[in-house]
């Protein structure tokens, strides 16, 4: 399954006239503050683990952390930014998930 599929060759017009492609997406709606956390957190990773180090991880391993991760900022555990993490590894175990579909 690749991102091809979120391009449309239909064409839509604004109600200046303006041409455009249809999107099948919707970007804006992702909340900022979670993609720089997000962001943040990969960029500490790759520092302390190299990058795209991830991708070498299965997917029940990212999940069984992500859980891990939620857990932690459940019962109040300050140590780490626990949700940026959980995001992280969620977002680690679709990818990988996607790709290999």
């Amino acid at each position: 399954m690749g991102i091809q599929q979120y391009f449309s060759d239909d064409i839509i017009e604004n109600s200046e006239g303006g041409k455009q492609t249809a999107i099948k997406t919707a970007f804006h709606l992702i909340p900022s503050i979670a993609l720089f956390k997000i962001a943040e957190t990969l960029y500490q990773g790759s520092l302390k683990y190299e990058t795209d180090n991830w991708k070498k991880i299965p997917v029940d391993i990212h999940l069984g952390r992500c859980v891990q991760h939620i857990y932690a900022y459940l019962a109040n555990d300050k140590t780490e930014d626990h949700l940026s993490h959980a995001l992280c590894r969620l977002m680690f175990a679709a990818a990988i998930h996607y790709e290999s579909s």
